[in-house]
């Protein structure tokens, strides 16, 4: 009977370890999608500085030389100049933590 019990814990612990593989398996292949999209839509909207200036534009914001750079997981944005009615920054680095951002659930920037 003790034979038994044993092998019914086996077949649990296989059932438990395939599910949380078959779990993990997913997440990271989300994580890898979402990673590839994001740089994919950055290299297709960046690579075009016109509609990344003229997006930043509506805020009243004129800019030049928008780049989008990725250091690791973090997608950093890179203007040479900013200029607004009320000042003027010149070469502004953004860099959004992704990791800070998703263990947050709030936008984190790195500075």
């Amino acid at each position: 009977m003790g034979l038994s019990v044993s092998v019914i814990n086996v077949v649990r612990l296989k059932s438990l370890m395939k599910w949380s593989f078959l779990y993990l398996t997913l997440v990271l292949c989300f994580f890898c999608l979402f990673q590839i999209s994001l740089r994919a839509f950055g290299l297709y909207y960046f690579s075009f500085s016109n509609q990344a200036e003229s997006g930043l534009a509506r805020y009243g914001l004129s800019t030049k030389s928008v780049q989008l750079e990725w250091r690791i997981f973090n997608p950093v944005f890179s203007l040479e100049n900013v200029e607004h009615d009320f000042f003027t920054l010149e070469n502004v680095l953004v860099e959004l933590d992704f990791w800070g951002s998703l263990s947050a659930n709030k936008l984190v920037l790195k500075y």
